[in-house]
């Protein structure tokens, strides 16, 4: 009976671990393979038909779908301090749907967004999943923008 009573137990024992790792790896998999997007953010030109460069700046956010499911992108913006959040009028229609690898590009000429004030550039999916761009970067852009704009206001520097 006490053999009977073992290979019970060790039948329990090896179907809970099969169970768990089973369990596990669709959990891993219906996360890693779901839709998710890389946010970066930086200030560009634009060449108008090869010839000419606009002497606009402008805040660019480029968008990828790195996830493996399509996703669809809502719309973009960032978040200012206080909590006050704001979405760039794109020219572009949205919600617009990313497959796996497909980008999105749009742009702001409106760069009174990168001062002191900036705390967060994203980009929203239709879940309201927010996608934010590197901290480093939002630095970076903030940095330059203010180094620019005072050397505008005060020529001598």
């Amino acid at each position: 009976m006490s053999d009977n009573n073992s290979v019970t137990t060790f039948l329990a024992i090896w179907g809970a671990i099969l169970s768990s790792i089973a369990l596990g790896w669709n959990f891993i998999r219906d996360i890693s393979q779901r839709g998710r997007l890389r946010v970066n953010c930086y200030i560009g030109k634009i060449v108008i038909q090869g010839v000419s460069i606009d002497p606009t700046d402008y805040l660019v956010w480029s968008v990828v779908n790195i996830g493996k499911d399509p996703i669809v992108l809502a719309h973009i913006g960032g978040t200012l301090e206080g909590k006050k959040g704001f979405i760039i009028s794109t020219h572009k229609t949205m919600p617009i749907t990313l497959k796996q690898g497909e980008s999105f590009l749009d742009y702001t000429n409106d760069l009174s967004v990168l001062d002191g004030r900036l705390i967060s550039l994203w980009a929203v999916d239709s879940q309201n999943r927010e996608f934010k761009a590197p901290r480093k970067q939002i630095k970076l852009l903030k940095k330059n923008y203010l180094e620019k704009y005072k050397n505008r206001t005060n020529p001598t520097s």
